[in-house]
């Protein structure tokens, strides 16, 4: 049923020009000229059959049945402003922002960002990137992950997965590898080496349970960045180390193979936390425990 109302432009206009008592500084707060503001309110006059305003020389006062409208008006007004406000507080509090490194953004949580839509379909989820892991170099966010290497800990941090090393390469470069890779011949293969300093040493750790050194540091098969690192493995520049949950995906789907028998798994790992003030928001709390779920493997990637 159509309502039988008022332009509204002319009722916002007669709402300023109520409120101030003068045509000019509303239109100034409406952000157009003086005599935009008149035509409104002669309009709403027309269209009322009645006056709004007393003018006496350079004295503007309100008639009887204008201050009858501005208290409908301004009543009106003042709901619709708190239930707009109201409205986009609710729609802030559905947006997320989960705080990550480059490497577990792209390799882990974006491929899974539509199952967390089907999982919670009212949050909406914004990532804010950082180039490195390391917790001085945090930046915001409502979540962070990071990555625990010595034993610094936040408040209402969980372990979203720990460490499981596995050495990775090419199914092309394994297919036309000589000697064939195994753990007696790997250190007669490129070992690449993610050059970042929780990660430089991966390599001893893992071949030192099988009593092999550490290979000597080459500038051309270090990289700096994850990212690169494993698109170089991925186009058979040699042997890499990667977590096994970060490569999950490339190895389900035949673009990386894992090596047999080379693998190591330690404390390590990477943990989320709530940021201070964010803690209580259960939306945080609900995107937290998906985060726990889907790094144990609880939800199982379809």
């Amino acid at each position: 049923m159509r309502r039988h109302l008022p332009n509204l432009h002319d009722l916002l206009a007669f709402d300023a020009a109520a409120r101030t008592l003068n045509f000019t500084r509303a239109a100034s707060e409406l952000n157009v000229q003086q005599p935009a503001v008149s035509r409104r309110i002669a309009q709403l006059e027309a269209w009322l059959g009645t006056s709004l305003f007393l003018r006496k020389g350079s004295q503007l006062s309100l008639s009887v049945a204008g201050e009858r409208l501005f208290a409908a008006v301004k009543r009106g007004l003042d709901d619709i402003e708190a239930a707009a406000l109201e409205c986009r507080s609710a729609s802030a509090a559905r947006l997320i922002s989960i705080d990550v490194s480059i490497a577990f953004g792209s390799c882990w949580l974006v491929p899974r960002l539509t199952r967390l839509k089907l999982a919670e379909p009212e949050i909406e989820v914004q990532l804010v990137s950082r180039y490195r892991n390391t917790p001085l170099q945090i930046g915001g966010g409502d979540i962070v992950v990071y990555f625990r290497d010595e034993q610094q800990t936040y408040p209402g941090q969980r372990q979203v997965f720990g460490e499981e090393l596995v050495a990775i390469a090419s199914p092309r470069y394994l297919e036309q590898a000589e000697p064939a890779v195994t753990s007696s011949t790997l250190l007669q293969h490129p070992l690449l080496v993610l050059d970042e300093p929780h990660h430089r040493d991966d390599w001893r750790g893992v071949l030192a349970p099988l009593s092999l050194p550490a290979p000597a540091y080459q500038p051309g098969l270090a990289f700096g960045n994850f990212v690169v690192y494993l698109h170089a493995v991925m186009n058979g520049r040699g042997i890499g180390l990667a977590w096994k949950q970060l490569v999950s995906l490339y190895l389900a789907s035949g673009a990386l193979v894992e090596v047999p028998g080379i693998a190591s798994c330690s404390d390590r790992g990477y943990f989320a936390f709530p940021t201070e003030g964010a803690e209580t928001n259960p939306q945080v709390r609900r995107v937290m425990d998906w985060l726990i779920a889907e790094g144990s493997g609880r939800q199982p990637m379809d």
